[in-house]
């Protein structure tokens, strides 16, 4: 079921959508429509302190992450809840970081950073990771394996991020960008 709302946003350090409690369910996804015709997918978050009024019903969502989107605050935004998405092997991915030193120093709980705060990826997302307090960077999502149009990253899905070549002044010895899958992903999520 569509539902139109009103976007507000937060300073909540991860991705998810926040939703009133009263309309979302534990595991659901939602399918935001916005804008002339982009789309985002999202984890749902209950909040106890949204309004959820039908004639001013409210969502949120953090604002660095709604910039990557190109969602404004009080945005008109349509919502579908879904009950499932693919689950994704493999993520393939840049980072724009310009502190990479600081970046590979947290290489071993990226991976469990990135999943405490973002669920649902699609091919050329862009999203922000915080490692700290005031320290984030961009992820942009280059593909999916097994190819899909949206998935949920699982503890065991293989996350390979690389530098972007245009935020690199020198190139690591060796370092070729890779293009991992060519094909276009063709799986559609389960409404």
């Amino acid at each position: 079921m569509k539902q139109i709302f009103r976007v507000k946003l937060n300073d909540a350090k991860d991705c998810f959508l926040r939703v009133p409690h009263n309309l979302c369910k534990e595991d659901e996804f939602a399918k935001m429509v916005y804008g002339t015709a982009s789309t985002a997918y999202f984890s749902v978050m209950p909040e106890l302190t949204i309004d959820s009024d039908n004639l001013n019903a409210t969502v949120s969502l953090n604002s660095c992450y709604a910039r990557q989107l190109g969602i404004s605050q009080d945005e008109l935004v349509t919502v579908n809840f879904l009950k499932c998405l693919p689950t994704i092997q493999s993520v393939y991915g840049s980072h724009k970081s310009e502190d990479l030193d600081a970046l590979e120093l947290s290489r071993s709980s990226l991976e469990e950073k990135i999943l405490q705060q973002i669920k649902v990826v699609w091919p050329e997302q862009s999203f922000p990771v915080w490692l700290g307090k005031r320290f984030n960077f961009i992820i942009k999502i280059e593909s999916l394996s097994p190819p899909c149009s949206v998935g949920i990253l699982c503890p065991g899905t293989e996350l390979d991020l690389r530098p972007r070549l245009d935020t690199l002044s020198v190139k690591p010895k060796g370092f070729q960008q890779k293009n991992y899958l060519d094909s276009k992903a063709s799986a559609e999520p389960e409404d």
